[in-house]
């Protein structure tokens, strides 16, 4: 009986962790990795007065994979994007699904936003920053799923022209 106990008792100790260095359903095994492509851009835009704003957009790619490197399909993943600290703009930073058929930037998402991995366990994405004007601010584009994160930064950079300065 007391065999039978601790059998019972280690096993109940045990199971939820082999589940949870499983992935646990949705979520990837905090052994995993999460990788986004390119960690950094930059857009370094000309002032312009009076303000011409346009939509500026980079491709990310989201890859999440386990503890031995294989791409993980169906795991979910929140992105968000949010302004540095002390960036004090009204800027508009959107975040884009890719169209599977075009490759192209989809309609724009509200974040923070829940989405999948691909049957290649990966996140095709485009972030948008508005430039123009005199437009000078930097933000990241966060990544998260079970204990994963990872962020790419983004700025845009404003460029005195000699009649327009950059505020």
């Amino acid at each position: 009986m007391t065999l039978r106990r601790s059998l019972t008792g280690l096993l109940c100790l045990v199971f939820p962790l082999v589940i949870s260095g499983c992935g646990g359903g949705n979520a990837p095994p905090p052994s995993g990795s999460m990788t986004i492509s390119p960690p950094s851009t930059s857009w370094t835009v000309g002032a312009t007065n009076p303000p011409v704003y346009e939509m500026q957009f980079q491709p990310f790619l989201v890859v999440v994979k386990d503890a031995n490197g294989i791409p993980l399909k169906g795991v979910s993943v929140i992105l968000s994007l949010g302004l540095s600290a002390g960036t004090s703009t009204n800027a508009l930073m959107t975040i884009y699904l890719t169209d599977p058929t075009t490759g192209q930037p989809t309609t724009p998402i509200t974040t923070p936003t829940d989405v999948t991995t691909n049957s290649s366990g990966t996140i095709n994405l485009w972030v948008g920053m508005e430039t123009g004007g005199t437009l000078n601010y930097s933000g990241n584009l966060f990544v998260y799923s079970g204990a994963l994160q990872t962020s790419a930064s983004l700025s845009v950079v404003c460029k005195a022209g000699t009649s327009v300065p950059c505020s």
